[in-house]
């Protein structure tokens, strides 16, 4: 029978060659779409799963503020590490992790800036899975000035030769022995390093101060150890080592500083939660992703899938009326309902198993572009062969079976006697299932494409805001040394001498980078309440560089020499947390804690600016401070005009070179940099566009299934109107009218799911865009073009039909 079954599915597919290539056209786009989408999906959710103690590993968050203001980071201070492994026994190891930022490295001629470089405890490959292809795990990282590298780094830097022993220079000023190489390490990680240098270097990660938070604690847990346990005892942590720490700063008890609103706390956040579900913690150290995108990414490619076998379903049930006296005469024959079923059921999966061919066709061609789409380095890889074809059968199938469902059984149920007597119309008894189908295609169709309006309005919104400063035209220059810090004014004197050149402004950071920090006493406050405040440390000429408004009092200004270590700027939100006024605020006294009372300063605020973004959208303004400091400077803001750009920046380079002697050249565009913040919803937009147009082409096969079905079902009616007078625009207004109530069913329903999605993820931007019923009219309207369009053939085809060969027909 099996042999049977599969000779009449080949004749069929051959005999209906035009029907078999759209069918399998729409599932292997469709599987095709999916299998990329899960490929994707599988990637996001295997991040820091491969680590043999995964389950193990924890990370030390830190949950701290005062005045109302709190963060979530994945930073903690120095000790703690040590100190958890000494006095919690629930600890098997512990180690840390501090980055450095952007760090220049050389080897003879070669000199590159480096990213991904990372100081590491010499316990890191007791808490990590990374291995060494050369050198001594157990002692690579135990001396100051070792540096491990990877295989490819190894390669860019020495070629051929063996890199162990060789020593590479450090930011011009300190040499690293190299003393292991590590296997290229996975992509699907959030710890993102090229350099692993040993901590063991700094001289502070042996600091005791608790209140200063800059390395990144990561813990292995024994294996019957519970992490509440662990995190049960957090709170006679902080009492013992924070708490004293605080009070010496504030002057005040710990339980004082509490009761007036200061908070600090510890948690576990487990490794493989990092990656996914980080949101609101703040300062990662590698790029992270969100949990709601894998899961709508996932949902689209059901969704997608769903759409291709509904298409299936629909070009069969189009062409059942062909097969109608092929179950009659099988029937009568004494072929039963279960032999039919089973027929039709293999022709679906012969389709499906056929398409999932052309699928890793497909795959193969496109995976390239949906990388560089992804920013992925995803492969289709049969060498884990039993997971690999396990899905590829389970999609197989799912397709097979979903699509080959319905037709299968609608065939088989005609009753041979009205098949024979050509009283049966080939699906008349299920109109409503089509018209559901073809509801739930455009429903979904419709949804995906309000996803995709309201992420690109979204990402519209995010460029075009008003972000209170003026990002375009300003490159941004490093400073390397503390020489260049010294010499940063005469630098600037130099630049302003050309006359593409506008200003010049130096600072410890710029809008869209990362802004540390720090707990500040306000006059007129209570002495327990300290108000938790963003630093930035700029020169006199920030403020007109980035032209950012002043709304009271004034700006730094080189006529008052004191403001360089007197005077503070505040912008509203920080005016308004302390309880002042724009206007009331200038005069008041500012006081910044430091490590002791003696370290604090304490200056007037002598003007407000108007709040403006310093961090992405998804964040609210918060409250900041700034102030001349010229020591903490790392960074020189240069606008200039737009004019022969390419000139200003080859002056640009010739001064900066002067300046920093011996660092190769590199600057930024302000716009681009500010850019980054917004790369993760650039992609997701590329990503939502793309697949939502395949929906909507895959969904517009079917449709053309149907709309084929009705002009066939209704040739003689047609012909009838015709011969009364019905024009060719009438025929196709009558065809074209039941997609359109359709369509507009699909609209109702699709209308509020998609409002209910998009609401909730415009939720993660504290600005976001207004959900704009323009958006979803249009999509509606989108829809029905989309269907109008793809009747139209069938119905002109059939409008246009001799009425003598309609009234023949059959």
């Amino acid at each position: 029978m099996f042999k049977n079954y599969l000779t009449i599915a080949l004749r069929n597919l051959r005999k209906h060659k035009g029907y078999a290539l759209l069918n399998l056209a729409g599932l292997a786009l469709g599987m095709t779409c999916c299998l990329l989408i899960m490929l994707y999906v599988r990637d996001e959710l295997s991040y820091d799963r491969f680590h043999a103690n995964a389950e193990r590993i924890y990370r030390m968050c830190l949950d701290a503020g005062v005045g109302g203001q709190f963060v979530k980071g994945g930073f903690t201070a120095a000790p703690i590490a040590e100190t958890l492994l000494r006095e919690a026994p629930e600890v098997e190891a512990a180690m840390r992790f501090w980055r450095p930022g952007r760090v220049l490295l050389g080897y003879e001629e070669k000199r590159f800036y480096e990213e991904h470089v990372l100081f590491a405890d010499s316990s890191f490959f007791n808490v990590f899975d990374y291995a060494l292809v050369a050198g001594d795990p157990r002692t690579a990282l135990t001396e100051p000035n070792s540096v491990l590298l990877t295989e490819e780094m190894a390669q860019k830097y020495f070629g051929r030769e063996n890199p162990l022993g060789k020593v590479l220079r450090y930011d011009n000023r300190l040499d690293f022995k190299i003393t292991g190489v590590l296997q290229t390490p996975r992509r699907n990680s959030h710890l993102r390093f090229d350099f692993l240098a040993a901590m063991a270097t700094r001289e502070d990660s042996r600091s005791p101060v608790w209140i200063s938070n800059n390395y990144y604690t990561y813990l292995l847990l024994r294996p019957n150890a519970a992490p509440e346990q662990l995190a049960a005892k957090f709170p006679s942590l902080v009492k013992k080592h924070v708490a004293p720490q605080i009070e010496r700063v504030m002057g005040k008890s710990f339980d004082e500083a509490v009761a007036a609103g200061a908070k600090w706390t510890y948690f576990l956040q487990p490794v493989t939660d990092i990656y996914l579900h980080s949101n609101g913690v703040q300062s990662e150290l590698g790029v992270t992703s969100d949990a709601k995108y894998v899961y709508i990414l996932g949902a689209i490619a059901v969704f997608i899938l769903l759409i291709a076998c509904i298409n299936f379903m629909n070009l069969a049930t189009a062409r059942a009326s062909q097969r109608a006296k092929e179950v009659g005469l099988r029937k009568v024959r004494g072929s039963v309902r279960a032999q039919l079923v089973k027929q039709f059921l293999g022709e679906s999966l012969l389709l499906a198993f056929m398409a999932m061919l052309v699928a890793l066709t497909l795959m193969e061609l496109l995976l390239p572009y949906f990388n560089q789409l992804a920013g992925k380095a995803l492969a289709l890889n049969f060498s884990n062969g039993a997971t690999v074809f396990a899905t590829l059968i389970a999609v197989t199938l799912f397709a097979g079976v979903l699509a080959g469902l319905y037709p299968a059984f609608v065939l088989s149920a005609f009753q041979p006697v009205a098949v024979l007597k050509g009283s049966l119309r080939a699906g008349a008894k299920s109109p409503w299932l089509r018209s559901v189908l073809v509801v739930a295609q455009f429903a979904i169709s419709i949804v995906l494409l309000v996803g995709t309006g309201v992420v690109f309005e979204q990402l519209r919104f995010m460029r075009e805001k008003n972000l209170g400063f003026h990002k375009e035209q300003v490159v941004v220059l490093p400073i390397e040394t503390p020489a260049g810090e010294r010499n940063f004014e005469t630098f600037r004197s130099e630049l302003l001498r050309h006359p593409n050149i506008v200003s010049v402004a130096a600072s410890s950071s710029v809008p869209g980078r990362f802004f540390g920090d720090n707990a500040h006493r306000a006059e007129g406050a209570p002495a327990e309440v300290v108000y938790l405040l963003n630093t930035l440390s700029t020169s006199f000429d920030f403020l007109n560089t980035m032209d950012i408004p002043v709304v009271a009092g004034r700006g730094f200004s080189e006529k008052f020499p004191t403001d360089s270590t007197s005077a503070f700027i505040i912008n509203e939100t920080a005016a308004r947390h302390m309880g002042w006024t724009a206007e009331s605020a200038v005069g008041k006294r500012l006081t910044a804690l430091g490590q002791t009372p003696e370290e604090s300063d304490a200056r007037t605020v002598i003007g407000v600016v108007k709040d403006f973004h310093f961090e992405s959208l998804h964040l609210e303004i918060k409250p900041m401070v700034m102030a001349i400091r010229p020591t903490w400077f790392n960074n020189v803001s240069v606008r200039i005009r737009p004019e022969n750009i390419s000139a200003t920046l080859g002056f640009l380079q010739e001064k900066w070179q002067a300046y920093e002697p011996g660092y190769p050249w590199r600057y930024v565009f302000l716009d681009e940099d500010f850019g980054r913040l917004f790369q993760r919803e650039e992609r997701l937009s590329q990503i939502f566009g793309t697949f939502t147009m395949l929906a909507i082409f895959i969904a517009c096969l079917g449709l053309f299934g149907l709309a084929s079905f009705i002009a066939e079902q209704r040739t003689k009616e047609i012909g009838v109107r015709k011969v009364l007078g019905a024009t060719v625009q009438s025929v196709v207004m009558l065809l074209s009218k039941e997609f359109t109530k359709l369509v507009a069913l699909a609209f109702i329903i699709a209308a509020p799911i998609a409002y209910f999605v998009m609401q909730n993820w415009l939720q993660d931007f504290a600005y976001r865009t207004a959900l704009d019923p323009m958006l979803f009219l249009a999509a509606g309207a989108s829809a029905l073009l989309i269907a109008w369009l793809t009747v139209s053939y069938q119905a002109l085809k059939a409008a246009l039909t001799n009425p003598v060969e309609a009234l023949r027909y059959e």
